[in-house]
């Protein structure tokens, strides 16, 4: 009589202990499952649900007031796909800036606006209800407010009803000066409406920079708890805006990998670094998720030459963080690691 197998799965992956200790039904190699329920189940196939005449390598979804729409680039054309798949172009660029562009983004004021930046121009942003940025994208206002000055940033974010940018280059008269640990916040805007002040002193709204002390460049910056985490890839700190803005220091032990390896699930940052991949809430306390896990296998499978490829997605709906990463000699990502938050599961 065959025997009932109970909690199939429920120990997750285990890839860095050896087989013979790893715990009660607990997995050291699997391939296309997710842990879920104390079982294992298949993850479905995907298909290609559109075919995008640019051949974007960045996309993000732009949940707007009235609808939602997929926004997709590549180089200097950014193009949006509507629910039925109808696309239209949003911008288009020939400047020789745009090529190869490793693009970031992020919506503002409750989906009314998208910013879009790739770290060699000024970011670009497009506001619903707009008359000149509704149904394409335009150049922030206000963002070179010093004449013959241009300036450029790794990563912009949005905190509350500001936007946040870090790591800046400044170039004026053919001359580049870097600026990795300097922070930049726009004033406040109405809602509907994007920042239209970035200069410190002009007005007594929230515009201001920061200087951190930070030892490496600004990679990323992510909202938790109503401040902004700012990670570089040896520390975090701390920015809070208000009446009195500041900047505190929050690790000098833990960093970040790459832009889009942190997010944010149940009132925690999820985040892959350079040595580690850590969850912490904001508070003081940091845990590995990794260590005698799935560590050895990640750091060791991972191509260090491509770690600007290495991105994390929130899938909601499973309760799901994907790793996403160029595994061997590969240049694209070619495998996921998958955390279940809702189990604590690899």
């Amino acid at each position: 009589m065959a025997e009932q197998i109970k909690d199939l799965g429920k120990g997750g992956l285990n890839t860095d202990l050896a087989p013979v200790i790893v715990p009660m039904n607990t997995f050291t190699d699997v391939m296309n499952v997710r842990f879920d329920d104390d079982s294992v189940q298949t993850i479905t196939g995907e298909t290609t649900s559109r075919v995008v005449a640019i051949g974007p390598d960045y996309g993000i979804h732009w949940r707007r007031p009235d609808q939602g729409y997929n926004i997709f680039a590549k180089n200097g054309n950014i193009v949006r796909v509507d629910s039925a798949g109808s696309a239209s172009s949003m911008f288009t660029s020939g400047d020789a800036l745009y090529n190869n562009s490793d693009w970031q983004g992020t919506t503002f004021n409750g989906g009314f606006a998208i910013i879009l930046n790739n770290g060699m121009t000024t970011p670009l942003y497009c506001l619903y209800g707009s008359a000149t940025a509704g149904s394409s994208f335009q150049p922030l206002p206000g963002w070179n407010y010093i004449g013959g000055l241009t300036v450029t940033a790794k990563v912009i974010r949005s905190l509350n009803f500001s936007l946040v940018a870090a790591n800046l280059s400044l170039t004026q008269s053919g001359i580049t000066t870097y600026a990795p640990g300097t922070i930049r916040v726009s004033v406040q805007a109405p809602t509907g409406n994007i920042p239209q002040v970035w200069q410190p002193g002009t007005t007594t709204d929230t515009a201001d920079e920061f200087e951190l002390s930070s030892t490496s460049p600004v990679l990323d910056m992510a909202l938790l708890r109503g401040n902004m985490f700012v990670y570089s890839s040896d520390s975090i700190n701390i920015l809070s805006i208000g009446n009195i803005s500041k900047v505190t220091n929050y690790s000098n032990s833990y960093g970040i990998l790459n832009t889009d390896c942190v997010c944010e699930f149940d009132g925690k940052h999820f985040v892959v670094d350079r040595n580690d991949i850590y969850i912490h809430n904001g508070s003081g306390e940091i845990n590995s998720l990794a260590d005698f896990r799935i560590k050895k296998y990640f750091f060791s499978n991972l191509n260090t030459n491509a770690i600007d490829k290495v991105h994390i997605v929130k899938n909601p709906f499973y309760k799901e963080i994907w790793i996403n990463f160029p595994k061997a000699s590969s240049t694209v990502c070619t495998e996921a690691l998958i955390y279940n938050y809702k189990n604590n599961k690899n």
